[in-house]
Order: structure tokens, then C-alpha cells, then sequence
């Protein structure tokens, strides 16, 4: 009866364990022509890219930026004031894997909050339900704390701040 009690624990913390496994590499190459277009974030920040290698953002999260203190003005409030960010970006394969896809947009951020910045801040491309979403980890990926853009069916081009 032990005998049968220990193979039925096992079984159960076994298959408790393999639901907490990772679902596999979400990792999805892009391209500048499927990156360029407007992309909005599940909580509203919006970022165009342009296949010439600019972006323009809006609403970005503070998290996105924790280093920049040196550029934020003294009163900026994380949660208040909404981040806008210009600059340059670029598609590179993960420092762990440097032959594999082209994952990682890095933006390299020249004007933040509406002053001169010289830094940067990275996104991961990654395959989700509905196709390539742009994903940015606040943490640590494996608490799965992360804001997610979607790229947008239509866009606005002539708005400053981008929208959908």
C-alpha cells in the first residue's frame, strides 16, 4: 500500500511540475518591413517604426526608462507623466544567442520626456496568439511581469504622438 501511495504522489508532483514548465521558444524573427507600422501597448503606449529606422512613442511605461534618472526633469512622477521617446532603432539576435533570430529591437532613445537623451531600452519580438507581438519583461521574464505591444490594423501618420 506504501509502495502504491509514493507511486501516486510522484505521479501527481510530476505532472503538477510539467504545468509549470516553460510553453516552449516564443522567440519570432522580424523583419524591418514587418517591425516598420504602429504598435500599442495592452496598457496604451503607443510606438511607430519606420522602415528607415526611427521610432516615435507615446505613453510608454516608466519601467522602460529607470535609468534615465539624469534626463527625467526633477518633478516627473512615474504613473503621473506619460513617457514620449524618439530615436533610432535595430534588430539584433539575443546576446545568448547571437546566430539565432533576429529578436531583439533596440531602441536607442535620443530625446525623452522631451529632453536630449543618449541611452537605450529593449524589446523582444515574440510569437503570440494572433501573430509577432513586441514584448518588454519589467522584471525578470520568468515572473511573466511584461507589457505587450500588438501592431495595429490601421494607423494614424499624422499624429503627433502616434495612435491606432
Amino acid at each position: 500500500m506504501r509502495r502504491w501511495a509514493a507511486a501516486l504522489a510522484a505521479v501527481l508532483l510530476l505532472t503538477g511540475c510539467s504545468s509549470l514548465a516553460p510553453a516552449g521558444d516564443k522567440r519570432a524573427e522580424v523583419s524591418q518591413s514587418q517591425l516598420g507600422g504602429t504598435w500599442q501597448a495592452t496598457g496604451g503606449g503607443v510606438i511607430s517604426f519606420t522602415e528607415d529606422g526611427t521610432f516615435l512613442a507615446s505613453d510608454l511605461p516608466h519601467q522602460m526608462f529607470d535609468g534615465f534618472t539624469n534626463v527625467l526633469p526633477p518633478d516627473y512622477r512615474p504613473g503621473r507623466d506619460k513617457l514620449r521617446a524618439a530615436g533610432s532603432w535595430e534588430l539584433r539576435a539575443g546576446l545568448g544567442d547571437p546566430d539565432g533570430p533576429k529578436n531583439h529591437v533596440y531602441l536607442h532613445v535620443r530625446e525623452l520626456f522631451g529632453h536630449e537623451a543618449a541611452g537605450g531600452t529593449d524589446l523582444e519580438a515574440e510569437q503570440g496568439k494572433d501573430g509577432v507581438v513586441l514584448t518588454y519583461y519589467a522584471v525578470d521574464p520568468d515572473l511573466n511581469q511584461r507589457i505587450t505591444w500588438t501592431k495595429c490594423s490601421e494607423t494614424s501618420s499624422t499624429n503627433d504622438p502616434p495612435s491606432c
